[in-house]
């Protein structure tokens, strides 16, 4: 045989490898696992977005806790959604029992769909994620909604077994997510591996000018009354008893606006039968940034007790920014600082009720309700927290995850 012969057939070898490669390539698949509704908060929503043409497969496992879900069985475009549907009140030995139905409900079935990729949100999910991953050869991707271990008041040894659990599904990681840089730490070793760490912030896109009418789920606002907005999940931990207490002295002329997911029965009686309080329950996304937009505030409030609220990233910042509504906001918030920096709102001392009042007081100023809009505007602007800047970047991560990953032939 001839040498052209040969360099011939070897170029032939080699497109013909090269295109095994690319349809290879091609039929990547990918499972998004959380143990809440999909579209609790915009983590899954995202990556959806982000990953789309990545992958040509993907599926979604996710826990509708809700007591009465809209859709038992919610369809997107190109992707095949399956819930565990089973709920029980927190707190409970139920739950418990649920929790570990989950697990096995979970294992069954990313064992079933056999995606190469799993990106599990939350270490509820994350250790059964980790586990398949091992055993079928699979690749995870750690998207880390809270620190788990400093998410609870857990005694400090308490804290450290945890943080162990936890360490261990970092272990089983190829890849990791976060919201925000001051995550980093607690991924410790880890994250000075060869592993990549992508952070993306928990801020969203720009809807100002499209965003419905809140007339029909609104009613007009008095004159003379300051509107306070509580919002996302509506817990003990997140300011209720100092709100509703505050609301229901009328002198105070403040009326408080509740939307989101209660699930404390006792909350949400009290939330419905205090004065000056109007409760709405959940709302669609859009129709609750149009009641956000209509706000002379955005509390964020977050007890000290959970440590894990001093590095968090507060999706409600980036909606309140995008809107233009100044926020209120506790002093162990991580975002302290860049709200008293950039004068977005006002700063207090969790349950401090003076604080509260002097914050109220002066909203009632309209040049500085005025300028506290503006400023928030321009915040999100000026600092290109458009979603949208930021998927560029976060589907970037997906393609050099998949490249990395198929040269070195281990999916």
């Amino acid at each position: 045989m001839y040498k052209e012969d040969v360099d011939i057939n070897k170029r032939k070898q080699s497109e013909a490898h090269g295109s095994s490669s690319v349809s290879e390539e091609k039929h990547v698949g990918i499972v998004f696992v959380r143990a809440a509704n999909y579209d609790s908060t915009p983590a899954i929503p995202r990556a959806l977005e982000a990953s789309k043409d990545v992958f040509n497969r993907v599926h979604i496992l996710c826990w509708n806790r809700d007591k009465h879900p809209q859709s038992e069985n919610p369809t997107i475009e190109g992707v095949t959604i399956k819930q565990f549907t089973h709920t029980a009140a927190q707190r409970s030995l139920k739950v418990v029992l649920l929790t570990l139905w989950y697990q096995c409900w979970l294992f069954w079935n990313l064992l079933r769909i056999k995606s190469d990729v799993i990106q599990v949100c939350g270490i509820v999910s994350g250790l059964t994620g980790g586990i398949v991953a091992l055993l079928a050869r699979r690749r995870l991707i750690y998207d880390m909604r809270d620190p788990f271990a400093l998410c609870y008041r857990f005694p400090s040894f308490i804290r450290k077994i945890v943080y162990a659990v936890d360490w261990c599904v970092m272990g089983l990681s190829s890849a990791f997510v976060v919201p925000t840089s001051r995550y980093i730490p607690y991924l410790g070793h880890w994250a000075k591996s060869k592993r990549e760490v992508f952070e993306i912030p928990n801020t969203c896109h720009d809807l100002l000018y499209q965003l419905p009418s809140v007339r029909e789920i609104l009613p007009p606002k008095k004159d003379g009354i300051i509107r306070l907005a509580y919002m996302g999940y509506l817990d003990a931990s997140r300011g209720s008893r100092w709100l509703l207490d505050f609301c229901s002295d009328s002198s105070n002329r403040v009326e408080l606006v509740a939307v989101g997911n209660c699930r404390s029965a006792e909350l949400a009686a009290e939330l419905q039968s205090t004065p000056n309080v109007t409760y709405i329950g959940r709302l669609p996304y859009n129709s609750a940034l149009s009641v956000m937009r209509e706000m002379d505030a955005v509390t964020i409030f977050c007890s000290p007790e959970k440590p894990s609220y001093s590095i968090a990233d507060p999706t409600k910042f980036y909606d309140a920014m995008m809107v233009g509504t100044p926020v209120l906001i506790s002093k162990n918030l991580s975002i302290n600082q860049s709200v008293s920096d950039n004068k977005l709102g006002y700063s207090m001392e969790y349950g401090n009720m003076n604080d509260l009042r002097k914050a109220v007081e002066n909203l009632r100023n309209p040049e500085e309700m005025r300028l506290l809009r503006t400023r928030c505007r321009e915040y999100y602007l000026n600092n290109n927290l458009q979603l949208s800047k930021k998927l560029k970047h976060y589907r970037e991560f997906y393609l050099r995850l998949k490249k990395k990953w198929y040269s070195n032939r281990a999916l």
